[in-house]
């Protein structure tokens, strides 16, 4: 009776942890959404990289119709390793990216994107593909 009881303890116990661990994985993976105002301008404050060494913040403005301004800066240690700033964007039913290196701190940093659909960025450190952190969708 004892091992009955034990054995049916434990099975519950695993199914509870397995019901369990889907809810917990999808909460580990989910990305960042910045918010965006009436005025058409979105705002983002230190999207570091995954080990914390390099960051960038900046603004993404409506220009025109389709049309964005993107101004960024980056943070990092001087000297070492690089940081990096990706964008990647959607256009024409296709996905598209920009990475820019930095080493120090940036000057303020822009371009303009026309005729995009998405856009999302993240920050790296030590390589283009190396140590980067969450996704931040600045237009969806």
């Amino acid at each position: 009776m004892r091992k009955l009881l034990a054995a049916t303890a434990i099975a519950g116990s695993i199914a509870a942890g397995l019901a369990m661990a889907p809810a917990a994985n999808a909460q580990s993976t989910t990305t960042a959404t910045a918010a965006q105002s009436q005025s058409g301008i979105v705002a983002w404050k230190k999207l570091f990289s995954s080990d914390g060494k390099a960051y960038t913040r900046g603004v993404v403005q409506k220009t025109g119709p389709g049309a964005w301004r993107i101004s960024w800066k980056g943070f990092d240690k001087v000297g070492g390793k690089k940081g990096y700033a990706w964008f990647r964007y959607q256009k024409n039913g296709q996905w598209k990216s920009r990475v820019t290196a930095w080493d120090g701190v940036t000057n303020t940093r822009q371009f303009e994107l026309r005729g995009i659909k998405k856009l999302f960025t993240y920050t790296c450190w030590a390589g283009k593909t190396a140590n980067c952190g969450q996704k931040l969708w600045l237009i969806k």
